[in-house]
């Protein structure tokens, strides 16, 4: 995965989709995408939406993401055949978006 830029509320997610099925045959069929995420300090993931999103002619797969609190962020994708298989996860990615700054304090 990649074009998340730290320290900005991420509009877009763009990855490379997947060719083939684990067993090496074609994909046949419509996918969809589920995306994971978790906060520092937690274990597990959590399913957080499914994606809509466009399939380039470049094979990669672009769509928009958005609405992550302030804070730090760590993401994962799954993709899911027209069966409901789901597979692994794939490599995270980690982001933090900004958090404003402080008001100045007066000594």
């Amino acid at each position: 995965m990649a074009d998340i830029e730290k320290g900005k509320n991420p509009e877009n997610l763009r990855w490379q989709a997947p060719t083939e099925n684990v067993d090496g045959s074609a994909i046949s069929g419509p996918l969809s995408y589920n995306l994971y995420r978790r906060s520092p300090g937690e274990t597990e993931y959590q399913q957080y939406f499914v994606i809509v999103g466009e399939l380039q002619s470049d094979g990669t797969y672009v769509a928009p993401i958005e609405n992550f609190a302030e804070g730090s962020h760590e993401i994962v994708l799954t993709t899911v055949d027209a069966e409901g298989d789901e597979s692994a996860y794939s490599n995270s990615v980690g982001f933090t978006v900004g958090v404003a700054p402080r008001a100045p304090v007066l000594l």
